[in-house]
């Protein structure tokens, strides 16, 4: 070792300059530590979520283009179409599943940096995100069910012994 280099230091290849094995060790635990919060975590930056969000862009342009004229002119039938809708909605049940461990930017008083954290990532996409991203991923065809039986619920109660305003009928 040099003059003046303490015993745990080494040498690099080609002369360069000396790295202590406490720093070895801290960087080998800094590493683990960001595997253990990366592991849960995707970033928006990341080849997938670019090939992903890719994925969506042509299912939405799918979807903006078949469906109006599915809905106007076409019956429902099990075909090629019916099962590309199915996947469909599935790609975007997945989506929603996914938006629970994206990092998502915070902006703070003194600068900005990313959440990591699947608890505070999860929060803040129920705060934001999820609702919307519920109601247009629900089939245009469940709602369609969903309001026809909140239509009937209306006119005729939940039982016979239920008035339309949820109260109980007085007389049986």
């Amino acid at each position: 070792p040099a003059a003046g280099a303490e015993a745990t230091d080494v040498e690099q290849p080609g002369g360069g300059p000396m790295v202590s094995q406490d720093f070895k060790r801290q960087v080998k635990v800094y590493r683990k530590k960001l595997n253990r919060m990366y592991r849960c975590t995707i970033m928006p930056t990341s080849r997938f979520t670019r090939r992903w969000d890719a994925l969506l862009v042509v299912v939405l342009l799918f979807v903006a283009t078949v469906t109006p004229f599915e809905v106007g002119f076409l019956t429902t039938e099990l075909n090629a179409l019916f099962y590309t809708n199915r996947a469909v909605d599935v790609i975007f049940v997945v989506d929603i599943v996914l938006n629970f461990f994206i990092a998502y930017r915070r902006d703070v008083e003194r600068g900005s940096g990313w959440v990591f954290d699947n608890r505070r990532i999860a929060a803040h996409y129920l705060k934001t995100w999820f609702l919307p991203d519920v109601f247009a991923s629900i089939p245009y065809r469940h709602i369609a069910r969903l309001a026809s039986l909140c239509n009937y619920v209306l006119r005729h109660g939940w039982c016979e012994r239920c008035d339309v305003s949820g109260g109980w009928a007085t007389s049986p």
